[in-house]
């Protein structure tokens, strides 16, 4: 009976396999799979492009040891490892290839994949926000910069964001994550047959908005104030100068007249 039921094995568990995918894809449109497609195809290539060529100019020695090269960098390589979580949704959605792991395999694909995606989401936005904090320094404090503006600054700072996704997102490796229906490889979540603990209900009702907040809401406002503010300084200096440019020339005018009021 057990040799049996071992041989039916390899081939009940691929049809179930391709059943439900059949059925998951069948609720799908055609412009959805062509997001998928097409639209992860342009995105890989203009997104990988991009970042290899700013991570090749911004780890030369030279730009290096300027703390904007630094963030720049840090943002390829955070929205190069994005990018690479995206491929496993173009396989399986985008090209139609069923994951064919077990629960186990999964569940902990599932649970590493969301979190390098939500890390790298959180470590782009922040590094955005510490782009224009370290241009805003510079043209606010221009005395001051060389001393705050530093590759050690820099360094720490991009530390600090990476520990800090991490904890926020550390949820995700933990056992209440993993397949959101057990058995089946097509959606990560909590599972569904704990929906009524504690961790369900955060995941579903409050954490959207948690990361929202943190990695989209907060850093985009205060990037915007401080674009805001260098914006609104410049403007301020270049008044100054075209006012004092206006003095000196009235200046000059009436040193020439004097002049040759005097010489006659």
């Amino acid at each position: 009976m057990t040799s049996s039921n071992s041989s039916s094995n390899p081939t009940t568990v691929p049809d179930f396999v391709d059943l439900y995918y059949a059925a998951y894809y069948a609720l799908m449109t055609p412009v959805i799979f062509d997001i998928y497609s097409y639209g992860y195809i342009i995105l890989f290539i203009l997104g990988f492009l991009g970042n290899i060529s700013s991570t090749l100019t911004f780890a030369r020695k030279m730009l290096r040891k300027v703390s904007t090269s630094i963030f720049f960098l840090s943002l390829s390589i955070s929205d190069s490892a994005y990018l690479l979580t995206c491929i496993y949704d173009f396989v399986q959605l985008g090209l139609r290839i069923p994951d064919r792991s077990s629960a186990d395999m999964y569940q902990r694909l599932c649970q590493c994949r969301q979190f390098i995606a939500n890390v790298a989401i959180n470590c782009s936005a922040w590094t955005l926000f510490s782009i224009s904090a370290d241009r805003w320094i510079r043209t606010r404090f221009p005395a001051k910069a060389k001393s705050i503006c530093t590759q050690r600054t820099a360094t720490i700072t991009l530390v600090f964001i990476l520990l800090f996704s991490a904890v926020m997102n550390i949820h995700f490796l933990t056992p209440m994550f993993g397949a959101l229906i057990p058995g089946y490889t097509l959606m990560c979540g909590p599972s569904v047959y704990q929906a009524y603990s504690p961790y369900y209900n955060f995941y579903m009702y409050y954490w959207q908005i948690i990361q929202a907040v943190v990695s989209l809401v907060i850093p985009g406002i205060l990037m915007m104030l401080a674009l805001g503010d260098m914006f609104f300084n410049i403007q301020k200096r270049r008044q100054r100068l075209a006012h004092h440019g206006n003095e000196e020339s009235t200046a000059n005018t009436l040193n020439t007249v004097n002049t040759a009021d005097g010489s006659k």
